[in-house]
């Protein structure tokens, strides 16, 4: 059974994840999942970026964050691959937290609107977003992902413990390849850092210190630096500018001109001074110069540490505006004001009182104490949430009515840029002036009003100075009046500007009855589009369709099963004799909608005399509805009604005499034979209707598909004749191959009997006898004709032969050389031979001569069905010989002689061909759904890469391609010339009477055959067989093969093979 992989994930799985990513990196997660035997490739590269990575924020959401979000949510709908990394959270997060917006604001507005919460953990609470998204008993989660892990279980199960156990071995193993490069070089830098440190010590022995700077160019040392360090600025204060003034002056200061400059000083005080010159004299003097270098930089250190004193030099603060002579003289100004206001409020006429102020509380309403708070804003998140259920829950538009109301005001994020439109609130400044303009006389100006300038008491309650802002007792220029009205006339536009924006719906436009009139009157001119009328019609009748299908039963809308007869007079009647008026009120109602259903919609036939039904309205139906829900809603103990149910329906099939529903007729008296002759002739009628339908319907195919149909029975026919006409040709043939067999095995009768007569005649009469014998077979076949003279001739060759050390016939022959150790295998005495070459050989003989031209190497089987590890792990010694193919291939193509690959390649004709033992050898369990050219599926290569295996070794599938780097070794030989590529359709490629592979060989002329590939004991083996039935000289490589093969050919060794060629090569 396979093991589905995924599901929660635990805190075992979390470690091993981490450290797999710590030793195998980002990007080799086919590597990293195969730490976890429950966890995919692509479930374990999820749950790093979802939830296991560094760099994932999992702190409560700020509220600019979810401003952001809900702005990007709103221009990019759905897009949270794009919107996560503009928030800085991740997709699964964005969408948790979306939702989580929603269903809080959704939430709030239903209990503060309709107020459905319901008491808090009652039993009537309406259930939360919690509630509904939370998994049920038996689901399973979609996205384990990016949960919190699963604690660890007390006692982990077998499988887990063989998990933790591969982990931790593979985790900490030190004897692999890479570990030992690592430890290699941890070693290499140990005693790298050793003869640097020993190289130190020798040169502070010698007096030479040398710093160590092992650090490379972009580098840091974590030990010796402070990753990230930003040193603080010197001193207490912002020294900005001038730094930024000294980097201007020293970038504007040129050395040459200051040279001249020191040049033409020091001049001068050579003149005024003679002893410069012998000073100049003696600059010759190392001690004495070395002693004005030193002199001279210890003056450039005091001047930086003066620079840097200054820098920090002590803070001076400016003088106080107001002075201590100032403030008394304010505080006398206010003690003379209260005094006068007491003397005032003492008198007793009212218009005296009336001319004195109050300007006790001046300096509070001038300088508040406290900061005035910001006027409130809307919440721009509530909004967008509004907006965004809005956009989510409208109706379609041909239900009509308004569209959702959207906040589109400064009160939203907008839509000008991707980052949420930012407005700052202000807080109102008390300090500053309220409004400047040019008027202002400069400082010490004279207050325009109260509250203008801080700290000052204009004294000003009665508005004297009201019509003149300017407070100036002279005459104004014209320069002046013209900016005081400019003034004016922007505060009026600031002040209308600062009005609230009107709203759309807020007005009504209505035009004069005369040209209302003479628009309708127009517009009675001119015609109603007609797509428009029928559309708009369309539209109305399909309203009015729907509406009138709403106010239809439950039974209607649903497509329920209906009675084929109601009696409505006996379900009336059964009605009355209830004693509850509501359940008899429901059980008319009941009955008079199931006949108006049976009479309106068909299908049923009614007994008795049908009432009409009351036709309500939508809303009605609406409000009925709602009240049915709130009072099922208040039913505190619905198990009761649960319970009555289940009673009454057991009770009403438990009757084993009529149906349920059936009682009612009982009381009819009505003849149950009638019924069935009825119901009979009801079935007997629609059968008939049927039988015209369909006859009607086929006549009509009939006529349309008559074509098709005689072009069927035409095409049957011309299959069925080829079919005929192929196995006609298949019995022709296997009698032919029979009347082969059969010649060829009296043939070799007759071909004993002639070597007997001819070695019992002499010469003169060996050649009569076989132009006799070749007289007496011209009347066979032509193939028979052409054996027995091959075996005449070979006869005769071996009769003229000269030395008893040839083997074979003149026309394929072996000769032994140098005292019977060496075959020669070239066929010098009728071929040519150009550069023979001298192979070692395994066995009776040590050597063997061929000939490169007729010399080639078939590598058989060589592809990814036998050799890749994930399709055959077992072939490790298949593998093993892909080098030494290699190997020789070079040799074979250094020595120009071909390199012919045969390859498993099958098509559509070979599989109708092929017989049913080898398509079940090639089958998995002996099912036919995994024989030749069935798909194999894919496999994912150790890179992370899927490869599509195609079909079972048919042409053109990747698994019938050469395996490894002998593919492109294939591809190489084939493009320039040295390499062929045949397909076989059974174990040999040599199988049968002509293939590709023995018509090359024919053509070319080759005769000595160097084999290799896999399965060496079926397609190598069966392949090397027919060769050798077919008179090629076989030779085995021992390393390219794993098999013993002296007996049909002769065995060598793939590396002497080469080492023979290459040194050979050199002699020629």
């Amino acid at each position: 059974m396979p093991v589905v992989k995924g599901g929660v994930w635990t805190n075992i799985e979390d470690e091993i994840l981490k450290a797999a990513v710590s030793k195998y990196g980002l990007n080799q997660w086919a590597r990293v999942s195969s730490l976890l035997a429950r966890k995919t490739p692509k479930q374990c590269k999820a749950r790093w970026l979802e939830w296991l990575d560094p760099s994932i924020r999992k702190i409560e959401w700020s509220r600019e964050e979810d401003e952001k979000l809900l702005h990007l949510a709103k221009l990019m709908p759905t897009q949270w691959r794009t919107i996560a990394p503009i928030v800085g959270r991740t997709a699964t997060q964005c969408l948790e937290r979306y939702q989580k917006l929603l269903d809080e604001a959704e939430a709030r507005e239903n209990a503060e609107e309709l107020g459905l919460g319901g008491p808090e953990g009652g039993e009537t609470a309406a259930p939360s977003a919690d509630d509904v998204r939370k998994l049920r008993p038996g689901e399973v989660d979609p996205d384990p992902e990016s949960k919190p892990a699963r604690p660890d279980t007390i006692d982990m199960d077998e499988d887990e413990k063989e998990m933790l156990s591969e982990a931790r071995a593979r985790l900490a193993n030190t004897q692999g390849k890479k570990a030992k490069r690592k430890a290699r070089e941890r070693q290499l830098e140990e005693s790298r850092r050793l003869a640097v440190l020993q190289k130190r010590r020798e040169l502070k022995n010698a007096g030479i210190n040398v710093k160590v700077t092992t650090r490379k160019k972009g580098q840091m040392d974590y030990n010796a630096d402070i990753p990230f360090e930003k040193a603080p600025a010197p001193g207490f204060y912002d020294t900005q500018e001038e730094l930024a003034q000294n980097e201007r002056a020293r970038e504007m200061f040129d050395p040459r001109k200051q040279q001249l400059a020191n040049k033409r000083k020091g001049d001068g005080e050579e003149a005024e001074h003679p002893e410069t010159k012998r000073m100049k004299n003696n600059k010759g003097d190392s001690g004495a110069s070395a002693f004005a270098a030193a002199a001279k930089a210890g003056q450039q250190q005091r001047i930086r540490e003066a620079e840097m004193s200054s820098k920090r030099r002590s803070l001076n603060l400016p003088a106080p505006q107001v002075s201590e002579g100032e403030l008394e003289d304010i505080v006398k100004m206010g003690m003379s004001g209260e005094r006068a206001s007491t003397l005032a409020e003492g008198s007793e006429n009212e218009n005296t009182r009336g001319l004195i102020g109050n300007y006790q509380n001046q300096m509070v309403g001038a300088t508040p104490i406290r900061t005035p708070r910001a006027p409130q804003e809307e919440d721009r998140i509530a909004n967008e949430l509004r907006n965004a259920r809005a956009r989510t829950e409208t109706q379609s538009a041909l239900f009509g009515g308004e569209n959702n109301e959207i906040v589109e005001d400064s009160a939203t994020t907008g839509y000008q840029g991707v980052t949420p439109s930012q407005k700052a609130a202000a807080t109102p400044n008390p300090m500053a002036t309220p409004f400047r303009n040019g008027m202002a006389n400069g400082a010490g100006a004279t207050p325009r009003g109260p509250g203008a300038t801080p700290m000052r008491t204009p004294r000003d309650n009665f508005r004297l100075n009201e019509n003149d802002e300017s407070m100036q007792l002279v005459g104004q220029t014209p320069r002046d009046v013209r900016m005081q009205e400019q003034a004016q006339r922007s505060s009026l536009r600031s002040k209308l500007a600062s009005l609230p924006k009107p709203k759309e719906t807020e007005f009504e436009l209505e035009l004069p009855e005369e040209r209302a009139e003479a628009m309708a009157s127009s517009s009675e001119t001119v015609a109603e589009d007609a797509a428009a009328r029928d559309k708009r019609n369309a539209d109305l009748a399909h309203a009015a369709a729907m509406a009138e299908f709403r106010r239809q039963t439950q039974t209607v809308q649903r497509g329920l099963p209906r009675p084929k007869v109601v009696d409505i007079d006996a379900m009336l009647k059964n009605a009355r004799d209830s004693k509850d008026p509501i359940e008899r009120e429901i059980e008319e109602e009941t009955a008079l909608l199931m006949a108006n259903d049976a009479l309106k919609f068909g299908g049923a036939k009614v007994n008795g005399r049908a009432r009409p039904v009351e036709i309500f309205a939508e809303e009605a139906l609406q409000k009925a509805k709602m009240e049915v829900v709130l009072e099922m809603g208040q039913d505190a103990d619905r198990s009761q009604f649960g319970a009555a149910f289940e009673r009454e329906w057991e009770k009403a099939h438990e009757s084993q005499t009529m149906l349920p529903g059936l009682a009612g007729y009982g009381e009819d008296e009505l003849d149950e034979e009638q019924l069935l002759v009825e119901q009979f002739d009801n079935v007997q009628d629609a059968i008939s209707a049927s039988a015209e339908k369909s006859a009607a319907t086929e006549k009509r195919l009939t006529k349309h598909h008559g074509g098709y149909l005689a072009r069927q029975k035409v095409l049957k026919t011309k299959i069925q004749q080829a079919a005929e006409t192929l196995e006609k040709t298949r019995l022709d043939v296997e009698v032919g191959r029979a009347a082969e067999m059969a010649e060829q095995v009296a043939m070799q009768g007759r071909l004993e009997q002639l070597r007997d007569e001819v070695g019992l005649a002499s010469p003169k009469m060996q050649f009569m006898l076989t132009i006799q014998a070749v007289l007496a077979l011209a009347t066979a076949s032509m193939g028979q004709v052409y054996n027995t003279y091959n075996s005449i001739t070979a006869l005769s060759g071996m009769i003229n032969a000269s030395s008893s050390s040839t083997l074979g016939n003149y026309y394929n022959y072996w000769k032994l050389t140098d005292n019977d150790t060496t075959y020669d295998l070239t066929r010098s005495d009728r071929m040519p031979v150009s550069t023979p070459k001298t192979i070692p050989m395994i066995g009776l003989r040590e050597r063997a001569i061929i000939e490169p031209n007729r010399t080639a190497m078939v590598i058989v089987d060589v592809q990814n069905f036998f050799l890749h590890p994930q399709l055959s792990p077992a072939a490790d010694k298949g593998r093993a010989a892909v080098q030494p193919i290699l190997n020789m291939i070079e040799a074979f193509r250094a020595n120009e002689m071909k390199v012919l690959w045969v390859q498993w390649g099958i098509d559509n004709y070979d599989l109708l061909t092929m017989p049913p033992a080898l398509l079940d050898q090639f089958s998995d369990n002996h099912s036919l759904n995994s024989t030749f050219c069935t798909e194999m599926g894919t496999i994912q290569e150790e890179n992370g890469t899927e490869v599509d295996l195609g079909k079972k070794l048919c042409r053109g599938s990747w698994n019938a391609q050469p395996y490894g780097p002998l593919y492109p070794a294939m591809l190489e030989g084939t493009a320039s010339g040295t390499d062929y590529y045949f397909n076989k359709n059974r174990l040999s490629g040599l199988w049968g009477a002509q293939t590709p592979l023995g018509l090359y060989l024919q053509e070319s002329g080759i005769t000595t055959l160097f084999l290799g590939g896999v399965n060496s004991d079926q397609c190598v083996w069966s392949t090397l067989i027919d060769a050798y039935f077919k008179g090629f000289d076989v030779v085995y490589a021992e390393q390219m093969v794993r098999y013993n093969a002296d007996s049909d050919g002769f065995l060598a060794n793939s590396s002497y093979i080469i080492d023979a060629l290459n040194a050979q090569s050199g002699e020629h």
